[in-house]
């Protein structure tokens, strides 16, 4: 059996921004999408907060479990990203 994934990115929103696009994303046909764990986005653990303290992302945290809940009721597959380019881009940031 071939599987076709039809979706895109999706960063950086609200439970409300995400539940928009995971409905809209479905009613079309939509059945993947790709999300981040960057620094800005869904990373729970980070320069700021220390390795192994994550209260100040427990919002982060619960946004992606909500953001995961949302695609399993909608049958959307997630690739969680689990670092970004950024930190490695010499465009980003220059040596």
């Amino acid at each position: 059996m071939i599987v076709v994934f039809r979706g895109e990115d999706m960063a950086w929103g609200t439970s409300y921004s995400y539940d928009s696009w995971l409905s809209k994303l479905a009613a079309v046909g939509g059945n993947f999408i790709r999300v981040w764990m960057a620094s800005w986005g869904f990373a729970i653990e980070w320069q700021e907060t220390g390795l192994g303290n994550y209260t100040a992302r427990l919002g982060d945290a619960w946004l992606l479990d909500h953001v995961f809940g949302v695609c399993e009721q909608k049958g959307i597959v997630i690739q969680l990203c689990l670092n970004d380019f950024v930190r490695i881009s010499p465009v980003c940031y220059p040596s």
